[in-house]
């Protein structure tokens, strides 16, 4: 009886690894996806970047924000080896994100947004970023602004801030 439960148990597992390898084989590479993203992005700032005074101010620097989300997660997918961007280092993303960043943050802070959610979320990507990259004395800084943002906007026990709570920790 118990041979039985194991044979089966066994033929389980290959059947799940048969259809993971199968799904697996499946997915565009790492590089494809990340491209695709990319190009979308680019899009998006291209036509909200033609867009009048007021709704660009904020859609734009939302898109530029968007675009380093994107370089921070293929940095984080390269470190595990995804390749993605033919294989761009670990650290090209990680300043490639942050200079998005600091420009989506600046572009919000010149609009007149600086103290909104918005440009609270864009500082604590920034913060994520610069703590992933290493720069955790300018990371805490960062994620300091926008933690005083997120608490004064949304509240000490919003799951937000609490996020920011939590990556303000680095170093």
């Amino acid at each position: 009886h118990h041979y039985g439960v194991a044979a089966a148990s066994c033929a389980q597992v290959k059947g799940l690894r048969m259809m993971e390898a199968a799904a697996a084989a499946r997915l565009p590479p790492a590089a494809e996806i990340f491209a695709a993203g990319e190009t979308a992005l680019l899009q998006a700032i291209a036509i909200r970047s033609r867009m009048g005074p007021g709704a660009a101010d904020l859609l734009l620097p939302l898109s530029i924000a968007a675009r380093a989300e994107l370089y921070y997660c293929a940095a984080s997918a390269n470190s595990r080896g995804a390749g993605a961007f033919d294989g761009e280092s670990r650290e090209s993303l990680v300043k490639r994100s942050i200079e998005l960043n600091r420009d989506a943050v600046a572009k919000l802070e010149a609009a007149g947004f600086g103290d909104s959610i918005e440009c609270a979320t864009v500082m604590k990507d920034l913060g994520k970023v610069l703590g992933f990259g290493g720069g955790y004395e300018e990371a805490r800084e960062v994620l300091a602004r926008s933690l005083s943002i997120h608490r004064r906007l949304l509240g000490e026990r919003h799951v937000r801030t609490a996020n920011v709570e939590r990556l303000s920790r680095y170093g």
